[in-house]
């Protein structure tokens, strides 16, 4: 075999671990101790036992082996999250005033107990044919006597429980309660 085959053989022994890396050069035997050098190799491990010599025929240079560094990972750090930027709180907006009714009929309030929050506006209406009146027991509201169709309207700013009546018809009764 040419001097480029032998030195592919050892090559590839080497590769494949066959024989020790380190005490190779892969480069073609300049004289007759390089080339019993490699003779010997490759026989004391009886891969291949018979290596025949010639000189090499081809000008093309003989491959020259260098180790490449083995690249060494490196780790980036993780990404630090960035907190979301916290809302301005907004300005606190005083509820929107709401109105409620209430019906009288039949000699009722209806409905006789209301739930309302504070700042919220109460329209009774009469549709009764006899007159009524909405006042409240402490006195914090009255109307005047109420004919059919007539309406009275009170806004409660503070809470409580409210209790009023008709002082026309006493026994008719009913409650605010503002939260």
């Amino acid at each position: 075999m040419g001097e480029v085959s032998v030195t592919l053989w050892v090559f590839l022994l080497c590769i494949i671990g066959l024989v020790g890396c380190d005490a190779i050069d892969i480069m073609p035997p300049s004289s007759t101790e390089d080339s019993s050098r490699i003779q010997s190799i490759v026989t004391d491990d009886q891969s291949l036992e018979s290596v025949t010599e010639t000189p090499a025929q081809s000008t093309a240079p003989a491959p020259v082996i260098t180790k490449k560094p083995t690249p060494v990972p490196i780790s980036k750090p993780a990404p630090t999250p960035t907190p979301a930027p916290t809302p301005a709180p907004s300005p606190t907006q005083p509820p929107k005033p709401t109105n409620s009714f209430v019906s009288i009929l039949n000699f009722k309030f209806s409905p006789s107990t209301i739930t309302i929050t504070k700042g919220t506006k109460i329209t009774w209406t009469n549709k009764d044919s006899a007159p009524h009146t909405v006042t409240a027991t402490d006195g914090s509201f009255s109307s005047s006597n109420l004919s059919e169709g007539e309406s009275f309207s009170y806004t409660f700013t503070s809470p409580g429980t409210y209790y009023y009546r008709c002082s026309v018809y006493p026994a008719m009764e009913g409650k605010v309660i503002v939260k």
